[in-house]
């Protein structure tokens, strides 16, 4: 058996402090420490074993308060319990615990953050691909809605149209927002705009 000591923090009166011997290990919660019986010294068969027990019930339930206030794709929930030093392997299980219990699914993440990022941001391809990216999640263009895309786009080049005469000026900003230039300026010319080919790619979007 390997005798623990568990001491109230210092800076954070709500986390309790396990060491072995004068060695720091990790901390858990007022609620873990009261689950253990609020013990001073606790002896355990596995350091590891101990330390799973207490912190994935706390890591689950960190999980599951920020899934209740919106969606999360699996690596920006793996991110977030790496920034709170969780263990590798308490992070795959609680991953793999969400997604068991289908509240976590890649793609359905995705599914909703496009048609959200089309719906109310007025957002392009590029630019909903390179936010996804920054999520863990890489989208093709074999996933994406591109009907959907041309009926934002047609609507944002009206309405930038009727207030804006310059193509260049409108192609710069949509092309900002992620859509790509050929299908700006057939969107400019389909309302008879011109000038168009005066304006130049300055955006270096990938293609792919």
């Amino acid at each position: 058996m390997i005798k623990l000591t568990i001491r109230p923090g210092v800076k954070n009166k709500n986390r309790f402090l396990v060491f072995s011997g004068e060695e720091y290990l990790f901390s858990i919660s007022r609620y873990t420490y009261r689950r253990l019986g609020t013990p001073e010294e606790i002896a355990v068969d596995s350091v590891e074993e101990f330390q799973r027990e207490c912190i994935f019930p706390e890591q689950y339930g960190y999980c599951l308060d920020l899934l209740s206030r919106r969606g999360y794709s699996s690596r920006e929930l793996q991110n977030k319990l790496a920034d709170r030093g969780v263990p590798d392997a308490v992070i795959e299980e609680i991953i793999n615990r969400l997604t068991e219990e289908k509240l976590i699914c890649d793609e359905e993440f995705t599914k909703d953050f496009v048609r959200s990022r089309q719906l109310y941001h007025k957002q392009g391809y590029y630019k909903i691909r390179q936010d996804l990216l920054k999520k863990g999640i890489s989208l093709s263009r074999d996933e994406y809605n591109e009907e959907a895309e041309r009926e934002v786009l047609k609507e944002l080049v009206k309405k930038l149209s009727d207030t804006q005469t310059e193509p260049k000026k409108i192609i710069s900003r949509l092309m900002r927002k992620g859509f790509r230039y050929g299908e700006i300026a057939a969107c400019l010319r389909e309302l008879e705009f011109s000038g168009e080919e005066e304006v130049y790619e300055e955006f270096n979007y990938d293609e792919s």
